[in-house]
């Protein structure tokens, strides 16, 4: 008698086990569309973004040609973006991204740097990947121009 007993308690489990499949499948499936209408905007622009990989949008950062701008991306992950204006109106944009992450005082400390530029023509955007933790959105704006001026 207990092993027909056995038997019906696994037949049960076996019929929801479908039922469970298919809600975790709905779950899954409403949690991965909470895509915003921009952060879908940002990867159909940038296919090459990973679907995993964050998005940070700066949007649109004016620049005095020649002058950094820092921005912490996260705890721990600071970007430091260059905008220059080019002598053929396009401008020159550079990043330093920085992380860390572990114990300083400890075994396991991991420090990442990685330095990209690219060349953009004015009103372009760029998603540069900032190695496996972020990729930043960034339209670079140069808003004016240092002029050094040398005695005469």
């Amino acid at each position: 008698m207990k092993t027909h007993e056995l038997n019906f308690y696994v037949a049960i489990d076996r019929r929801w086990i479908g039922s469970y499949f298919l809600l975790i499948a709905v779950v899954f499936l409403i949690g991965c569309g909470q895509l915003s209408e921009e952060e879908r905007q940002i990867r159909r622009d940038f296919p090459s973004i990973p679907s995993d990989m964050p998005v940070k949008d700066l949007g649109v950062v004016e620049f005095v040609s020649g002058s950094s701008r820092e921005f912490e991306v996260d705890s721990n992950k600071q970007l430091s973006v260059t905008a220059t204006e080019m002598d053929d109106g396009q401008m020159e944009v550079k990043f330093d991204y920085q992380s860390t992450s572990g114990n300083p005082n400890g075994w396991h400390y991991e420090r990442f740097t990685q330095c990209s530029q690219f060349r953009l023509r004015s009103g372009m955007r760029c998603a540069p990947k900032m190695g496996d933790d972020v990729a930043v959105v960034i339209r670079p704006v140069i808003v004016a121009s240092l002029s050094i001026q040398t005695p005469q």
